[in-house]
């Protein structure tokens, strides 16, 4: 217990300082509880905000179904193959791996599974058979696929020895003009499994707008001008439904001035510039009709005479699935500035 000295009236000494040195104490012990004098609590600290985690890319690891035929002795039939090479390519990325056949003479059924992962989503698929192990060898077989790979990583049956039921030109394949690429058809059998066939086996035709699309040889084609075209394709006499092949270019059109601000009833000037294409002349017309003013056959355009935002398009003739807008804003009392 503490005992406070006392001065000559009985009272404590509080020059000696120790009362204030108790509050100091108390002060920094924290002494008390919710009055005056009794310290500050500090502020707690922020709690971070934790940073967003990145989607992460779903992966599988491909994998094929393959039904050997009987052997068969002719090196040139697809029933000789010895090996598949099995290649996945694109957007996402790309994958090449190889099916041995099993030793023997027999019929029979194996699974192969790519080597590594690669991000899900959609690929072609291009499958050769030769006539020696390990992709070695003549080309006796070939197949071409278009698929989704999904999670699981499980891609479409191949059979090497099986009766052609139906074919198919799998829909939005492009050709870029001037380019001779190979369309992708894909021959099955009754039980939907790709079939794959002697080099050459396919025959096409095509069927509309000859003069966008050259038919050359097999799965071989030429662009000719941007549009759509139709064709078929037969196989083992089994022929395909009409589909729908585009023939793209890298045709662009710009327009200048791409935006500008004028009064009502006033005209603007526009220019259409187009690039990458043997005829460089457009046909102009407003997105908002005749409600958006008027445009000549030279590009020079009459606002209407209600204030709005309206656009103006230059579409290639050449080309008609390229094009470029200028954006004009009609606003009472503007004085005709152009905003580049």
């Amino acid at each position: 217990m503490w005992v406070l000295p006392k001065d000559v009236n009985g009272g404590a000494y509080r020059r000696h300082g120790l009362i204030p040195l108790i509050g100091a104490l108390c002060f920094l012990s924290g002494c008390g509880s919710g009055g005056g004098g009794g310290g500050t609590t500090p502020s707690p600290s922020p709690t971070p905000t934790p940073s967003p985690s990145p989607t992460p890319v779903l992966m599988a690891r491909p994998q094929i179904t393959v039904n050997w035929g009987a052997r068969s002795r002719v090196v040139t039939l697809p029933a000789s193959a010895l090996s598949l090479t099995i290649d996945l390519h694109g957007d996402s990325g790309s994958v090449v791996f190889t099916a041995n056949r099993p030793s023997g003479l027999a019929a029979s059924s194996q699974t192969y599974a790519a080597p590594t992962e690669i991000p899900v989503g959609t690929y072609q698929v291009n499958v050769t058979g030769f006539a020696q192990s390990n992709g070695t060898g003549a080309k006796v077989a070939s197949a071409d696929i278009q698929v989704n790979l999904g999670p699981y990583g499980l891609l479409p049956p191949i059979s090497l020895v099986q009766a052609i039921t139906s074919v198919e030109i799998p829909a939005g394949q492009n050709i870029p003009v001037n380019q001779q690429p190979d369309l992708i058809v894909t021959p099955r059998d009754a039980a939907g499994n790709v079939v794959v066939v002697t080099p050459g086996s396919c025959f096409m035709s095509v069927t509309s707008n000859g003069q966008r699309l050259r038919y050359i040889s097999g799965t071989q084609v030429e662009g000719l001008l941007p549009g759509p075209a139709t064709m078929t394709a037969s196989i083992d006499g089994i022929t395909s439904p009409a589909a729908t092949v585009t023939v793209v270019s890298n045709t662009q059109v710009s327009v200048s001035p791409s935006t500008a601000e004028i009064a009502p009833g006033t005209t603007l000037p526009l220019t259409a510039t187009v690039t990458n294409a043997p005829n460089t002349t457009v046909t102009w017309s407003i997105q908002e009709g005749n409600s958006g003013g008027t445009v000549s056959s030279t590009g020079l355009y009459t606002a209407p005479s209600t204030p709005g935002t309206y656009h103006v398009i230059a579409t290639s003739v050449y080309d008609p699935a390229h094009s470029g807008t200028a954006t004009i804003s009609v606003e009472t009392g503007s004085i005709g500035v152009v905003v580049n």
